[in-house]
């Protein structure tokens, strides 16, 4: 089974929502975001997709992030690259001010949706982070074992890395509790993680605070897949002038077997890549600012392959 996970960089529809900080969005909005720049990216998403991971493959899992709402997920899927898939939908509403949230698509080929919820990551913080749930599904292969998949978007750096560490650390400490949780009861759990961490493998949160190690003799019980490409300084996003592999895969040991090569990869084909005057290709943004510069995302698709 192909497993994707995408941060589609503000996937928000035309429409005003008055609960939100949406407003740029909009025709009206200082990004001039209309139903014509909204379908062309919901083609240039579609089309990464597609074309994302081994030939005549299509996804069984995909992870989403910056989504507003169920509706433009529901779209998504329904593009004519997409819409001949069985695709269903797990998405619930966070309290992110800016109203956008994490989601999972699965095939019902491939997946049998079994439960879902959202953990909110202010249990660990020092007050509320108005910030994405971590979205906690979990559901049947094809050989009647239970996988447990969290689709996970940290708290940005906006503010600065180590000024919002904390934030990043409460998400951590969240997701290990309930990762804790699952091993506890079953210790040969299953469990996929995927996200947009806004830290890389190296760094406090994910690797000392979740935990998740190398692949390695005596590893702890989360494995980052994200280690090669990470120590080849690549990665899924390009900020001051270099890769940062923000968007990773983690995955128990139990888990590790089933993954191809016990790889992840990043979809990085030029057709979503943009080389500018300083020569240096870099992810295609759909906005550059407030201009609209028509790309893909700021970041880059990642994906592995469970046997």
């Amino acid at each position: 089974m192909l497993v994707v996970f995408y941060n589609v960089e503000n996937l928000f529809d035309t429409h005003n929502d008055p609960r939100t900080r949406d407003d740029d969005f909009t025709s009206h909005g200082e990004l001039e975001w209309d139903e014509s720049r909204y379908q062309e990216k919901l083609d240039d998403l579609a089309y990464v997709l597609d074309a994302v991971g081994p030939e005549n493959h299509q996804p069984g899992l995909i992870g989403l992030c910056e989504v507003e709402n169920y509706r433009v997920v529901e779209d998504l899927i329904s593009n004519r690259r997409l819409q001949y898939m069985p695709y269903k939908i797990i998405h619930t509403e966070s309290r992110d001010q800016r109203g956008i949230d994490n989601a999972l698509v699965y095939s019902e080929d491939a997946f049998e949706y079994l439960g879902h919820e959202a953990l909110n990551i202010d249990r660990f913080a020092p007050s509320p982070l108005f910030s994405r749930d971590i979205l906690h599904v979990w559901g049947k292969l094809h050989d009647g074992s239970v996988l447990h998949v969290f689709v996970n978007h940290w708290p940005s750096r906006r503010d600065g890395k180590d000024e919002t560490e904390y934030k990043r650390k409460a998400a951590a400490k969240s997701l290990k509790h309930r990762v804790d949780e699952l091993v506890a009861a079953d210790r040969n759990a299953q469990i996929l993680i995927m996200g947009d961490f806004n830290d890389t493998p190296v760094d406090y949160t994910v690797k000392t605070v979740l935990q998740a190690g190398r692949q390695s003799k005596g590893s702890p019980e989360l494995v980052n897949l994200g280690w090669e490409i990470h120590d080849r300084k690549k990665g899924t996003v390009f900020r001051d002038d270099e890769w940062s592999l923000f968007d990773q895969f983690i995955v128990s040991h139990s888990l590790l077997k089933r993954v191809h090569g016990k790889k992840m990869h990043v979809f990085d084909d030029a057709e979503v890549l943009y080389t500018g005057r300083s020569g240096v290709a870099r992810p295609s943004r759909t906005y550059v600012g407030a201009r609209h510069a028509g790309g893909f995302s700021d970041h880059l698709a990642v994906w592995l392959q469970l046997d």
